[in-house]
């Protein structure tokens, strides 16, 4: 298995999915964000006062660390995506500052769900690194109780949702939500892990079909689904149309694509100093599948020869065949023809789910992607 849901890899970076267009509104952009990390303490507090923490003293100091330390340090580009669709989706009478809190607090729940599945799969790949930082289960002391951590994490998101909403009719289809997102990633780790067997790449399985469904609900699911999802919930809007489900999946494909292209290159199409993981676990990335399904027969030989292989020799060799197909500028291409059709299934939407959809677009693929 190699990542749940657009994670950071060995070297820093910015996803293009991972920061705010300078061409989306700067102002609500801003002014979103900054409301959401203002409500990170209040989150704190929330989930301190749970009855774990106030039967178990000792347990509070190492609960407070475990959601400073995976929950901050997460790219934030959901609560954006769930905070613009409730600007677009809400009728504007019912707009109020008290509505968008509630929703800034769904958010929250969001990224709590996403860091315990990311803290697991971290121990599940045994990865060596998190960002620039280590990831959770590697710090002193920790080990394999990150998987005790990491359910933690999984329940303290429903029970934000139990305290702000219990009362509300929205509950329970909340709740639901969040449990179809946790669901929908272990579905998408299963078709993961089939693209490896004994530690090695299954190259019979490394096609577009799996690919998309890995990313159907490994990041579909969390980037776009859950939060649009939730908002009709929270707007009381209609369930959202089976037509806008092509939509979710190629912004979750996107999404993917864009991230497997970042372990390699810089956002300029530059080979980093220092590659991520991919190359070596043999993971099933949108590069791998383009040149195992287009490249000549040469290519391929050396491509399935090399890739899935600790060796830096290996690992260069890889890069050289990517190089040599021109993977970035193919990866160019793909973002300006999906953006375009991104933009036509949305005009044809609702007015309300057009403008989310939009800006979700926006999000992902910035005309500076392929600029």
């Amino acid at each position: 298995m190699n990542r749940i849901l657009l994670r950071l890899k060995q070297t820093p970076r910015i996803s293009f999915c991972g920061r705010i267009s300078k061409l989306s509104n700067s102002y609500y952009v801003k002014s979103d964000e900054r409301a959401f990390m203002e409500t990170f303490p209040e989150v704190i507090q929330v989930l301190m006062n749970s009855p774990w923490c106030l039967q178990v003293p000792s347990f509070a100091d190492h609960y407070k660390e475990l959601i400073k330390y995976t929950v901050l340090k997460e790219r934030r580009f959901r609560p954006s995506i769930v905070m613009e669709a409730y600007r677009a989706m809400e009728s504007p009478e019912n707009f109020s500052k008290e509505k968008l809190h509630l929703v800034t607090i769904f958010a929250w729940s969001i990224e709590l769900m996403q860091s315990a599945l990311i803290t697991l799969d971290d121990i599940w790949d045994q990865s060596p690194m998190r960002g620039n930082d280590i990831p959770w289960y590697k710090k002193p002391n920790i080990g394999l109780t990150g998987i005790n951590d990491g359910v933690i994490l999984y329940e303290s998101a429903f029970s934000l949702i139990k305290t702000y909403f219990s009362s509300q009719n929205v509950y329970t289809a909340l709740m639901e939500t969040l449990h179809q997102l946790s669901v929908g990633t272990a579905i998408g780790q299963y078709l993961d892990w089939k693209c490896k067997r004994d530690s090695k790449p299954t190259f019979e399985n490394f096609n577009m079909q799996t690919y998309r469904g890995i990313a159907r609900f490994k990041t579909a699911s969390a980037l776009v689904e859950t939060p649009f999802k939730g908002i009709r919930i929270l707007t009381n809007n209609l369930p959202i149309p089976n037509s806008s489900e092509d939509v979710f999946m190629e912004l979750g494909v996107a999404c993917q694509i864009d991230n497997d292209i970042l372990d390699t290159y810089n956002e300029k199409g530059e080979v980093r100093h220092q590659v991520g993981s991919d190359i070596r676990e043999g993971a099933c990335t949108w590069p791998a599948i383009q040149v195992l399904e287009s490249g000549n027969k040469e290519m391929i030989r050396k491509f399935k020869q090399n890739y899935g292989r600790p060796q830096l020799e290996c690992e260069n060799e890889i890069i050289k065949i990517f190089e040599e197909f021109r993977i970035f500028g193919k990866y160019r291409t793909y973002c300006q023809t999906t953006r375009g059709r991104l933009e036509k299934r949305a005009r044809e939407m609702e007015p309300s789910l057009q403008r989310a959809i939009l800006a979700a677009t926006e999000n992902v693929l910035p005309i500076s992607a392929y600029i």
